[in-house]
């Protein structure tokens, strides 16, 4: 598992930076070919970048990318894992308003054309934003960048090679947050943990984090289904449905 998280994020930084490079958003002028929308969109993602730490030149109006390629890799390929996680674990719902339903990955690509998505990967992805908006934030410029489909395609190969059994281990979660350089913000940020829960002695325990990720996850699902509970939203298992 460490070995294609390390992987995907490679792919997913080189996915990312090729999209930034084709809105030309370190550039200091738009490209002509842009489409209105399309410039508006480069606009929102250069200030998102300078909020990241991206620095602009004032005299050439160039501006850094780093900050922003880590940001939309990280967010594209954690939605992506997201979505694996619920699905397998009977947790990613159809948003039906009156009849919510766990749907899998296979029906997600079968539901793909009438929901307007690309490909399951796509519309599962979009349930697992949707039921977690305070991890994927629906406002967020980030996922209004479209990976190229061979870009894309690699990371869903990735995403889909890793074992059934990954999702179900209770270090499966930790794994991926441990072989990232920083622990992500959301992590903290959103209260997936609190303080040094998850480590010892200085360093990330795979097992404890996966623990307290996973609660922390459970109890952001069932402020959601309190919240929704009218509408008749989903039941929330209180442990992994393997």
């Amino acid at each position: 598992m460490e070995h294609t998280v390390k992987e995907a994020r490679d792919a997913a930084e080189k996915a990312a930076k090729s999209a930034l490079d084709l809105l030309g958003i370190g550039k200091s002028d738009p490209f002509p070919h842009l489409s209105e929308e399309e410039r508006v969109m480069r606009r929102k993602l250069r200030a998102h970048g300078r909020q990241l730490g991206d620095i602009r030149d004032p005299k050439t109006k160039t501006q850094e990318i780093a900050r922003l390629v880590e940001e939309v890799a990280y967010e594209h390929w954690h939605r992506m894992l997201f979505a694996r996680f619920l699905a397998e674990n009977n947790l990613l719902m159809y948003p039906d308003p009156i009849d919510p339903v766990a749907v899998t990955l296979e029906e997600c690509e079968d539901l793909a054309l009438d929901e307007g998505a690309k490909d399951g990967w796509e519309l599962a992805s979009r349930y697992a934003a949707r039921m977690l908006p305070q991890i994927f934030r629906p406002d967020s410029p980030v996922f209004s960048v479209e990976l190229s489909p061979e870009h894309q395609q690699n990371l869903e190969m990735l995403v889909a090679y890793l074992p059934r059994e990954v999702f179900f281990a209770s270090d499966s979660l930790g794994w991926v947050y441990q072989v990232l350089p920083d622990l992500p913000g959301e992590v903290h940020d959103l209260g997936l943990v609190h303080g040094d829960q998850g480590v010892v002695d200085g360093q990330i325990d795979p097992c404890l984090l996966g623990h307290d990720i996973r609660r922390g996850l459970r109890g952001h699902l069932a402020e959601r289904v309190a919240g929704d509970n009218a509408e008749g939203l989903f039941f929330l298992p209180a442990t992994p449905v393997g």
